[in-house]
């Protein structure tokens, strides 16, 4: 039966060949066997793939009929040529139609399936790509040349002989005056020049539109990945930034707590068609594949500090912002510097902010300047995804540098931890005060003050003063438009509870008691819905992205008592979001719980010229950690807050009306009222409070006479506030940041409490522009440093160690205590016997001259004048004492590392 049916189907193909035509039966029997052997295989290959789901009773075996139709249906070469040719001679439009209709389809077929791509691709993209327009304009820029410097010209031989010519002729009396008179040519010299040309290439910034695109495109993703709960901005404040950007450049100023701020604000402009920003970066960014990628997204990189750097580069500088202002682009600049680790904002750093200014004030000639806006940004997040790293420089720990590899690292590790847990980042909220003119702003001052004259006489410090008027309004503006987050009320209700736990319920009825604390004051809180507490609990604060889990369950309660050290520092960065909506009232709050401190009677009256005094102290202590509003006298905003208070029922009149006196309203029993809020608004402050006073109680390190690098001194008091903490005479450990500490030695710097000294020469013991400190002369006793910390200490939370009959019998108060602590330490950490084996040291050849190494007195430097004499001979050689103090903790100091640094008056 087989055989007869082949015979049949060869049959049928030869009559079916018979048929065709003679150019169709000389084709190629090679491409014959091809065309059967490619069938055959593909009958093969379906019904390999067939025999998975179908038995083989019910496969069937294909009939003649449709095997000579399938070799029939194949087109040879000559049709196939002739459709090609008809193809040919078809006219262009109609092949560019075909082809737009099918590029049409895929567009089509793109926006639906992938339409992020298609939303990457098609945005406006307000950028103009001018990088070789700017950097010529930055090199003939004035201030450039002058940078750059002349040389004499070399000149040739025909014009030294005409010079002769005129010597002669002048020397005959035929001249009016010599040629050496003339001021010879003079050129920019082409080394500096190249020099300069180097320098600009390597800060400035390169923007393209593509890669812009695809950041683009890549932030949609990422963001929507790590930030679920969403980026939230408000319309109407994105249309107030578009109106300004059609009347001149924009100057943005956000606020900095992460790497993802210049981030999400590139893609909040391109997302709004706004002009992509050139982004002051600093040079730490500017690492392999991610340096070159921001910078073709419009970042350009600078050193951090330009003091004792080549002139040139901060020149370059100046020219390339002014530049930029007068073609109209617009600049993102972050006025805090660098990051704020501590959750709040920092005092504005003017650097940037002063040479915009100036390039405001003074313009080029050739430059025409365009109208200039202040546009104040403020970010706020549920969560950083820096957290970790924050909390531990916070804790003590270095800042690491920046490196591809553990950039990397850090990047893929916080995707994949997002992806395999149940967690999240929270929400993103940007807020954009309302803009104002730089030029305005600047007139109004000048009319306040008297600058004019300065400003005349080229003085840097009016510029100075102008930078630093605007950067405190900047961020004053960002803290009235901020967003507080459901994050940060969770937490700030968690480490004010005073208990040791606290019910789901009551979390939650405590959340929204704040949020209506919050608006009353004219702040702004993200939405709370029914649902918001407990997803905020469970995918924010409780599954957390590293070490610290800042939720603790116990049943149905959620406990507040046995949190680290690192945990309670994580949770204030939370906290201190929504400080500065509290500051005037816990300031006063302070202030009349150290009346009532020590009072055998709980409520004491006290006087409002008492509680002037005394809150002006504490604005004072801790001017460089808020930002005060910038109008307005003292009294004024005291007697403000006073009666707020009053009407809030938190304080009471006390005695006639007056007699001015006020105390805590102990009747009040509602929420918001009475003791409980006092209590509330002295804990949001008590931890600055300690931090200070821990800065104010190390300076006992520095008697008599002795010196520490700024980082070794900021060491030392957190191992004693670490003592102080687990000893129980002090009850917050977040007072043991790192930045609570630095600001309270700038502060001690600026009361003229101590002095920095700045070594340049390493060859002394001491790395390269380290900041070292010592005490100025008039606080070189025991006693006048006493004076300070007592002060400081009576407003200070009254420990709970102290309520224990049995430490009570031991000690006596917390600063008697504590006192008696820093002492005995600093008195063991000064015995002989540590310096036995550095004494046993074999005495140097030659002690090197530290003249050379300090350098000369500065305004923000040092502030007394510091001794240019030769070191004493010393039995300690001074790079073997600092490599070993470098290692050594506070009890072997020694007996000082600085002997180097004699007094004149000693």
């Amino acid at each position: 039966a087989n055989a007869n049916a082949n015979a049949n189907a060869n049959a049928n193909a030869a009559a079916v060949s018979a048929q065709q035509p003679a150019d169709q039966q000389d084709r190629d029997p090679t491409e014959m066997d091809l065309r059967t052997m490619s069938s055959e295989e593909e009958e093969d290959g379906f019904n390999s793939v067939e025999s998975d789901y179908f038995s083989d009773a019910q496969r069937e075996e294909p009939s003649d009929s449709v095997l000579a139709y399938s070799l029939a249906s194949q087109p040879t070469r000559a049709s196939r040529e002739k459709e090609a040719q008809v193809r040919a001679e078809r006219p262009l439009w109609y092949r560019l139609l075909i082809y737009l209709l099918l590029w049409l389809v895929w567009l089509i077929r793109l926006k639906h399936i992938c339409p992020d791509i298609w939303w990457a691709a098609t945005r406006p993209v307000a950028v103009r790509p001018d990088y070789r327009e700017i950097k010529s304009t930055v090199l003939r820029s004035a201030v450039v040349r002058e940078a750059v410097g002349y040389r004499l010209a070399g000149e040739s031989r025909e014009a030294k002989f005409r010079r002769a010519q005129k010597d002669v002729a002048h020397a005959a009396g035929r001249g009016s005056k010599p040629a050496s008179s003339e001021k010879p040519p003079r050129v920019l010299s082409p080394q500096r020049l190249k020099m300069a040309s180097q320098m600009f290439d390597e800060m400035a910034a390169n923007p393209k539109r593509p890669i812009i695109r695809i950041m683009g495109y890549l932030l949609r993703k990422a963001i929507r990945w790590l930030y679920v709960f969403g980026v939230h901005i408000k319309r109407d404040e994105v249309d107030r930034v578009m109106e300004a950007s059609e009347k001149g450049s924009l100057i943005l100023l956000p606020t900095h707590k992460s790497h993802l701020d210049y981030l999400i604000l590139t893609y909040f402009c391109f997302e709004n068609g706004l002009p992509i920003p050139y982004v002051v970066a600093g040079e730490n960014l500017n690492i392999p594949v991610f340096g070159p990628l921001l910078r073709a997204g419009g970042a350009f990189f600078i050193r951090r500090s330009f003091i004792g750097s080549d002139p040139l580069y901060g020149a370059i500088f100046g020219a390339y912002l002014k530049a930029l202002l007068s073609h109209g682009h617009s600049i993102e600049c972050f006025i805090e510097g660098g990051r704020s680790r501590s959750g709040k904002l920092i005092s504005p750093k003017t650097g940037t902010l002063e040479r915009l200014v100036g390039a405001l004030i003074k313009p080029d000639k050739t430059q025409p300047m365009p109208q200039v806006f202040i546009v104040p940004i403020s970010l706020t997040y549920d969560r950083l995804v820096e957290n970790e790293s924050h909390i531990d420089e916070l804790a003590g720990g270095t800042k690491k540098a920046e490196r591809f590899g553990a950039t990397l690292r850090r990047v893929s590790s916080m995707f994949a931890t997002s992806l395999m847990e149940a967690t999240t980042y929270g929400r993103v909220d940007v807020r954009i005060a309302t803009p104002f003119s730089l030029r305005a702003f600047i007139d109004d001052q000048l009319k306040r003050s008297d600058l004019a004259d300065g400003l005349k006489s080229n003085n840097r410090q009016v510029l100075k003063y102008l930078a630093t008027m605007t950067g405190y309004r900047t961020l004053f503006l960002c803290n009235q438009v901020s967003v507080v987050e459901p994050a940060a009320l969770v937490a700030t209700i968690l480490l004010t509870h005073f208990q040791r736990g606290i019910s789901r319920d009551r979390l939650i009825r405590d959340c929204h008691w704040l949020r209506h604390e919050i608006l009353i004051r004219n702040g702004h809180v993200a939405p709370l819905g029914p649902d918001t507490v407990d997803l905020v609990v469970d995918l924010v604060l409780e599954n957390i992205v590293g070490n610290n889990k800042l939720v603790k369950r116990h049943k149905d309660r959620f406990m507040v008592s046995l949190y680290s050290p690192k945990e309670r520092l994580e949770l204030s960065l939370y906290r201190n979001g929504l400080i500065h909506l509290f500051v005037a009232e816990g300031l006063l709050a302070c202030c009349l719980y150290a009346n009532e401190k020590n009072a055998p009677n709980q409520s004491v009256a006290v006087s409002r010229s008492s509680l002037l005094e005394q809150v002006n102290f504490l604005s004072r202590l801790l001017k460089l950690e808020f930002i005060y509003e910038p109008t307005g006298t003292l009294a004024d905003k005291l007697d403000n807050t006073i009666e707020r208070m009053i009407a809030a029922n938190i304080l009471c009149q006390v005695g006639p009306a007056g007699t001015r006196m006020v105390a805590v309203n102990e009747r009040a029993r509602l929420p918001g009222q009475g003791i409980g809020m006092f209590l509330f608004l002295c804990a949001l402050f008590w931890h600055f409070i300690d931090g200070y006073w821990l800065a104010f109680l190390g300076l006992n390190l520095l008697l008599p006479n002795r010196s520490l690098s700024e980082s070794c001194f900021i060491k030392e008091v957190q191992s004693i506030g670490e003592t102080f903490y687990f000893g129980g005479q002090m009850d917050l450990y977040e007072s043991l940041s790192k930045d609570t500490l630095s600001n309270a030695v700038s502060l001690l710097q600026n009361w003229g409490v101590i002095e920095f000294i700045r070594i340049d020469d390493p060859t002394v013991g001491w790395q390269p522009r380290q900041r070292i400190l010592r005490l100025t002369h008039d606080f070189q006793t025991p006693e006048r440093l006493e004076d300070l910390i007592v002060k400081v200490g009576r407003f200070r939370k009254r420990s709970r160690a102290y309520r224990s009959r049995r430490y009570r019998h031991a000690h006596k108060d917390d600063i008697t205590d504590a006192l008696s602590m820093v002492r005995l330490m600093t008195t063991k950490a000064r015995s002989p016997t540590d310096l036995s084996a550095l004494s046993a040291s074999p005495p140097p050849t030659s002690i090197p001259d530290i003249e050379h190494a300090v350098t000369s007195p500065h305004s923000s430097v040092l502030h007394s004048s510091v001794p240019h004499s030769s070191v004493p001979h010393s039995s300690v050689p001074a790079r073997t004492f600092a490599k070993r103090g470098r290692a050594l903790s506070i009890p072997r100091l020694g007996t000082s590392i600085i002997q180097l640094f004699p007094r004149a008056d000693e």
